[in-house]
């Protein structure tokens, strides 16, 4: 269905107008003559989109898998696209990793057009730019380590592989895909988390001191039994690390035996301790 929008401004003879009028009068033709534009523009855009179609897909749609589904990571894709003569493609993609393992950024690029050249940037004047050209065959690299290459065949499946992962790959990252059928936009945000080192003590006043090291983002640390005299302190670290420390005091009782718990992302611990012990 073709839709067709006109706009008309019906302007008195200017004899018959005071200077003030005709003033009004320019700037209400002026206006006529944008509204024109902008109905032109909107009935090529109809007629050239007339075939297109939208789709939008969350996690674990059908068709689209998101980021990390294989590789185990934790993640969401949002993708929205409409395909005619003239195609338009983007999508936003989360993804939680812990550090060391594999991260892999999905570009989904589904159009039946040949690829013409596949970029991933990350969002940072001196960070890494990772490059296709199809009609060459040839990878390029700036700024990237060696942990940074391609998960598939860039011409099949432009998706990015980093591993191991560490700190320092988390944030923001853009893949751009050029070919017959026009540019396709993919974005991609990237959380790098790190499990804590968990160590349970006691000093000689027998305060036992449950910590949680190096962790991000910081553990939570609780008792067994509930205790209302524990305390806290925490330590961030430039990395984006913390080290979370809880201390509770043995008062002689029955529950000699005190278990800490550490809950975090990447794993939970329990770790217990008999403080009658000498």
């Amino acid at each position: 269905m073709l839709v067709i929008i006109t706009s008309g401004v019906s302007i008195a003879n200017a004899t018959e107008r005071t200077e003030g009028d005709q003033e009004q009068n320019k700037a209400l033709r002026v206006d006529s003559e944008l509204e024109k534009m902008w109905v032109v523009v909107l009935i090529s855009w109809i007629i050239v989109h007339s075939r297109s179609t939208y789709l939008t897909t969350g996690p674990r749609a059908g068709g689209i898998p998101f980021s990390g589904e294989e590789e185990g990571g934790r993640g969401g894709l949002s993708v929205g696209h409409t395909m005619g003569l003239d195609a338009l493609l983007w999508a936003y993609n989360t993804l939680s990793m812990e550090a060391g393992q594999e991260a892999v950024l999905s570009c989904p690029y589904i159009s039946e057009a040949s690829l013409l050249l596949a970029t991933w940037k990350m969002k940072c004047s001196t960070c890494c730019l990772f490059a296709y050209r199809s009609d060459h065959k040839e990878t390029r690299k700036l700024n990237c380590s060696d942990r940074v290459m391609w998960k598939y065949s860039p011409e099949r499946d432009p998706a990015l592989r980093i591993y191991p992962v560490n700190i320092g790959d988390e944030g923001n990252y853009t893949c751009e895909i050029v070919s017959s059928a026009g540019n396709f936009l993919f974005f991609s945000s990237l959380t790098v988390i790190v499990p804590p080192t968990v160590t349970l003590t006691r000093d000689e006043s027998k305060v036992a001191v449950c910590q949680a090291s190096a962790g991000k983002p910081a553990a939570e640390i609780s008792w067994i039994p509930a205790s209302n005299h524990s305390t806290q302190e925490e330590v961030h670290h430039p990395n984006g690390t913390v080290t979370r420390m809880s201390y509770i005091g043995w008062v002689n009782s029955s529950h000699a035996t005190v278990t800490c718990l550490v809950t975090h992302p990447a794993s939970n611990q329990t770790l217990s301790l008999d403080l009658s012990r000498k």
